[in-house]
């Protein structure tokens, strides 16, 4: 669901996006995220474990 949000936002280049990955997914990315990481100006995980999936990712902490 998120997916067209992000496209739509990086076409219109005038609002900044924030994809922040769920918590329970430290093995293995989920296929929205894989999905909306190129369209996202910001990627935030809430685990360290999550970095080795997405290098490059912020470290936010768990929001739960």
């Amino acid at each position: 669901m998120a997916v067209p949000f992000f496209v739509l936002a990086s076409l219109r280049r005038k609002c900044r996006t924030v994809y922040i990955e769920v918590y329970d997914r430290v093995d293995s990315p989920t296929l929205t995220a894989r999905l909306c990481r190129p369209f996202a100006d910001v990627m935030c995980v809430q685990w360290h474990e999550q970095t080795r999936i997405y290098p490059g990712a912020h470290v936010i902490g768990p929001l739960l």
